[in-house]
C-alpha cells in the first residue's frame, strides 16, 4: 500500500503512458523505481535506468526518461561496472 502512496502523486501523464499506448509503451520502462517516505516530506520518487559501462540508452528508453522528466518526475542512469 505505501507503494500505491508514493507513486499515486506522481504526475497523472507520467502514469497514463502505459494506459494510453500499452504497445508503444510496454518496452524501455526504468528499471528501478525507487521511493523514499518520510513523516517531514512528501514521498520521493525516482526511476533508475541500470546499463553497463559499454552500454546506452535505446530510443524508447529515452522517450520514457523524456516524458517521466516533462512530467516533473526525477529520473536517472546508474552506469555500473565489473
Amino acid at each position: 500500500m505505501q507503494m500505491f502512496r508514493c507513486t499515486s502523486s506522481l504526475p497523472l501523464n507520467a502514469t497514463q503512458l502505459l494506459a494510453d499506448d500499452y504497445g508503444a509503451w510496454s518496452i524501455g520502462a526504468p528499471d528501478l523505481l525507487l521511493w523514499k517516505k518520510t513523516n517531514d516530506f512528501p514521498a520521493m520518487v525516482k526511476f533508475v535506468e541500470v546499463k553497463s559501462s559499454n552500454d546506452h540508452l535505446t530510443e524508447q528508453q529515452q522517450a520514457w526518461f523524456t516524458a517521466l522528466h516533462d512530467a516533473g518526475v526525477d529520473v536517472a542512469i546508474c552506469k555500473v561496472s565489473s
